[in-house]
């Protein structure tokens, strides 16, 4: 298969969907996908099916939706659909909160082959402290109905000051589930950029314990990132993004905000390329993607390392 490659040589494998950044949690160190927060300007399910089109004729391999919280918007049951339907050789998966797996458990099992569910601890009082939320004992409800539908599923943790003495049980839990965990760095962006100084624990300690008792590892060409297999088979995925420019050298992804752009890189915001303007145009269907392909091209173009 032929991607498109940008200046550096790097491929266009991943486009992830920003759909909304509503949220009903209020996580300390949201980062907000990079994006300025806007609530009124959502993109429509007919807007999501032409962007769907865009992408499949791009031949981008895997599609994540994000928000905000996705499982939020009222009508995510058709924008999965969309893209499920126009883009059936992708993978579509989803970043979730969890706090409403149970609610829209048939939508994800009709759509969706993966989730990556955010869990920042076990323990209720921390789980509330960070998410500004008591959705802990739902979520895990949440996470063990959906595994029992067969939906792959990875759980995702911010590493910070306040759960990292939980690593070990994070670890077990995921091991208990059967499903793979990734340990991931604070960054300081968004609301991460406030805590930053105060919250931010590096993972050079952990993975080094990480790798002492693994049996083997490899890298994901995705991010370069460093995945450790443990002796009972979980698997252990090391995101380590600020400052690494091996990270940036295996960037193979472009990003959709909520309001309508294309945005290269998660860290800046100097260099969006517009889609508004051809969505609402008054042209017909295929002349719109057509536009949206260049716009694509485009974007791509625009994408650089941002750690050199």
């Amino acid at each position: 298969m032929k991607y498109l490659c940008d200046p550096y040589g790097r491929p266009l494998t991943h486009v992830r969907v920003t759909v909304t950044h509503r949220c009903n949690y209020s996580c300390v160190y949201c980062h907000g996908e990079g994006e300025y927060i806007t609530y009124n300007n959502e993109l429509s399910v007919y807007d999501y099916k032409l962007i769907a089109r865009a992408i499949a004729e791009l031949s981008i391999k895997f599609i994540k939706i994000t928000g905000g919280e996705p499982l939020i918007r009222d009508d995510i049951s058709d924008i999965l659909r969309v893209f499920h339907e126009e883009c059936s050789s992708s993978e579509l998966s989803m970043v979730t909160n969890g706090y409403f797996l149970l609610d829209k458990l048939e939508d994800i099992v009709n759509y969706v082959d993966r989730i990556n569910v955010s869990l920042p601890s076990l323990n209720r009082d921390t789980y509330a402290k960070i998410t500004g939320k008591n959705g802990l004992d739902r979520v895990l409800k949440g996470l063990e109905k959906i595994l029992d539908h067969g939906i792959k599923v990875k759980i995702n943790t911010v590493v910070t000051r306040l759960n990292y003495s939980e690593i070990d049980k994070l670890v077990d839990y995921a091991h208990s589930l059967g499903v793979d965990l990734s340990l991931i760095e604070l960054i300081p962006l968004g609301r991460g950029k406030a805590v930053y100084k105060v919250l931010h624990e590096s993972l050079d300690e952990i993975e080094a314990t990480v790798k002492s008792r693994s049996t083997s590892y490899y890298k994901r060409p995705f991010h370069n990132r460093t995945v450790y297999i443990l002796p009972r088979g979980t698997k252990i995925e090391i995101v380590k993004s600020y400052g690494n420019p091996m990270f940036c050298r295996g960037c193979t992804r472009i990003r959709i905000t909520a309001d309508g752009r294309i945005k290269p890189c998660l860290m800046r915001e100097d260099n969006l390329v517009d889609l508004r303007d051809i969505l609402s145009h008054k042209i017909p269907q295929d002349d719109k993607v057509a536009l949206l392909i260049e716009r694509f091209k485009k974007a791509n173009l625009l994408r650089e390392p941002f750690f050199k």
